[in-house]
Order: C-alpha cells, then sequence, then structure tokens
C-alpha cells in the first residue's frame, strides 16, 4: 500500500501468503518470490509470518503484528542457492 500523504513509504503486510523484499542501491523490491528480482539485487529479507514492513528506497522497518520491532535477517541470494 502506498499512502498519498507519504508518497515515498510503502507498507507491506504478510499474513500466511509469502512476502519478500528486494534490497538494491537506493530502490527495494518486493515480491512473493526473489525470482522477481533476479539480476536487480543479491539482498533478500523475507517478511515473517504475521507482520508488517515500512519501506522507503533506502530504509525497512520491521514489526510483528503487536507492533514489537523485529530484527532484518538479510539473506544473499547466493546463500539460498546453496540450499
Amino acid at each position: 500500500m502506498v499512502l498519498q500523504d507519504f508518497p515515498d513509504l510503502m507498507v507491506l503486510v504478510r499474513k500466511r501468503s509469502p512476502l519478500c523484499i528486494g534490497i538494491g542501491d537506493n530502490e527495494m523490491f518486493v515480491a512473493s518470490d526473489p525470482v522477481a528480482f533476479a539480476g536487480k539485487t543479491n539482498k533478500i529479507l523475507f517478511l515473517p509470518d504475521e507482520s508488517f514492513a515500512l519501506v522507503k528506497k533506502d530504509m525497512i522497518e520491521l514489526y510483528n503484528f503487536s507492533g514489537k520491532a523485529l530484527p532484518l535477517a538479510v539473506q544473499n541470494q547466493h546463500q539460498l542457492e546453496r540450499l
């Protein structure tokens, strides 16, 4: 969701369906599968179930549904390929 009063902010919400963020240089990508940003970035953040993220081009804040801040567990695409 993009808010009219905050056009540089996206609010992402995950409940059951997969959601991940590709972290680029001053840009972010959002998809249900990291294949969607292949060739654009190697850094990926998978949102935990029942969480939401506030995302700008150079910032991510992650929270659970109770509002508790969560750590950003960014993974490298190359790490995922070895699994």
